[in-house]
C-alpha cells in the first residue's frame, strides 16, 4: 500500500509541457502554458494496479498558447482538479485583454472517449473590441491574428448553458440560458435566451471551428428590448441619444475575428420595429428643430419606427420611417463599417 503527497509552489509549467511526447491528443497538440503554478499530487492505494492519483494545480495568471486561437492567447488563473473519473474547475478565470469568463464545474468520463461535461459561467465581462479589433496595420499582419481552424473531430460535447447575468460589452444580459452541442467540429447554440432591460431576445447559431477565420451564422429575434442598453454594448457615449425599445429579427453570417476578413466576409438582413423611440443630444438636432419650427429642446420622440437593413460587403444598406403627429423622417442610404456615410 502507497500513499504519497508531492508539492511543489512556483512549479514553471514549460517544464511540464516540455516533456510531453509529440503524438498528443488532437486537443494538446500545439498546446503549451507557461508561467509558475502550485502543484500538488495526491497518490494513494494498493500495489500494482489499484493505485488512485489525484492532481491539483492553482493558476497564476498563466498563459495558454495554443496555436490555432491566432493573436488571441488567454490568461488562466484559478483551480483544476484531476484525477482518474473526472477533470473538476474551481472559479476557473479566463481572460483575453481585459475581457473575462469565470468557470466552475466539472468534465466526467474524460478518459473513456465520451466525455460528459457540466461547466457553468459563473460571471464574465466582455468587452467585444478585444476579440473583434486589432493593432494590425496591414492584411498580411493581421492574417496572422487570425483564429482558426481548430480539429476537434472525435469530440462530442452537448448540453443546457446556463449563465446567469452576465456582462457584454457593457449591456446587463440576464437570465441568460439555452442549450449547445459540439459535435463534428461544428458548436450550434440552440435558443440561446435572456433578456435586456424590460425585453428579451432569442439566438440560434452554426459555427464551423474547422476552417480559418470559423465560418459562423446567427439568427437573432428582439423583442421590446431597451434602446439604451443595446447603445451602451456600442459604446457607452451612445446611450445618451436614445431611448425607447426595439422588436425584429435578422440574421447573420460571416467569415473573421480579425477586422479585414470580419468586415469583408459579414452579410445579413432584417427589419426592426422601434417604440417610443426618443432620439436627442445629437449636435445636429438644433438645426433641425429649428428648420422645422419644433423646440426639440428634449429630443425628437417617434410613436413607431421602422429600419431595414442590408449588410454586404463591408457596407450596409438602410431604409427606414420615423413618425409622430408633427414629424417624419425617412433615412435611405448606406453607412459604411469604416463609418463612412452615402
Amino acid at each position: 500500500y502507497i500513499k504519497l503527497v508531492l508539492k511543489a509552489d512556483d512549479f514553471p509549467l514549460e517544464n511540464i509541457f516540455r516533456h510531453l511526447p509529440r503524438n498528443l491528443p488532437f486537443m494538446l497538440d500545439q498546446a503549451s502554458i507557461s508561467g509558475k503554478a502550485d502543484l500538488t499530487m495526491n497518490v494513494e492505494g494498493k500495489l500494482p494496479d489499484s493505485v488512485f492519483t489525484k492532481f491539483r494545480i492553482m493558476f497564476k495568471g498563466n498563459r495558454i498558447t495554443y496555436k490555432p486561437l491566432g493573436g488571441y492567447q488567454p490568461d488562466i488563473e484559478g483551480i483544476g482538479l484531476v484525477d482518474t473519473t473526472k477533470i473538476a474547475l474551481s472559479d476557473l478565470k479566463i481572460g483575453i485583454k481585459k475581457s473575462t469568463i469565470t468557470l466552475a464545474g466539472e468534465i466526467r468520463n474524460y478518459l473513456g472517449g465520451a466525455p460528459q461535461a457540466n461547466i457553468n459561467i459563473v460571471s464574465s465581462n466582455i468587452n467585444a473590441a478585444d476579440f473583434l479589433l486589432s493593432d494590425k496595420t496591414t492584411p498580411e499582419e493581421a492574417e496572422k491574428e487570425e483564429v482558426g481552424p481548430f480539429d476537434l473531430r472525435g469530440l462530442t460535447l452537448g448540453g443546457p448553458i446556463d449563465m446567469g447575468s452576465i456582462s457584454f460589452a457593457g449591456m446587463a444580459i440576464n437570465n441568460l440560458n439555452g442549450t449547445y452541442t459540439l459535435e463534428g467540429n461544428q458548436l450550434r447554440l440552440k435558443e440561446l435566451m435572456g433578456s435586456i432591460g424590460e425585453g428579451a431576445f432569442k439566438l440560434n447559431g452554426l459555427v464551423d471551428l474547422g476552417v480559418k477565420g470559423l465560418d459562423y451564422s446567427f439568427n437573432l429575434r428582439l423583442d421590446q428590448a431597451a434602446l439604451k442598453n443595446l447603445a451602451q454594448a456600442l459604446s457607452p457615449f451612445y446611450q445618451n441619444f436614445v431611448d425607447g425599445t426595439i422588436s425584429g429579427t435578422c440574421t447573420l453570417s460571416g467569415n473573421g475575428v480579425t477586422p479585414v476578413r470580419f468586415m469583408k466576409n459579414l452579410k445579413g438582413e432584417g427589419l426592426f420595429t422601434l417604440r417610443d423611440a426618443l432620439i436627442k443630444g445629437l449636435p445636429s438636432m438644433g438645426a433641425i428643430a429649428s428648420f422645422i419650427r419644433m423646440d426639440g429642446g428634449d429630443g425628437f420622440r417617434f410613436d413607431q419606427a421602422q429600419v431595414q437593413y442590408k449588410l454586404h460587403d463591408g457596407a450596409v444598406d438602410v431604409d427606414g420611417s420615423f413618425t409622430n403627429k408633427d414629424l417624419g423622417l425617412y433615412p435611405a442610404g448606406q453607412i459604411g463599417l469604416d463609418g463612412s456615410l452615402n
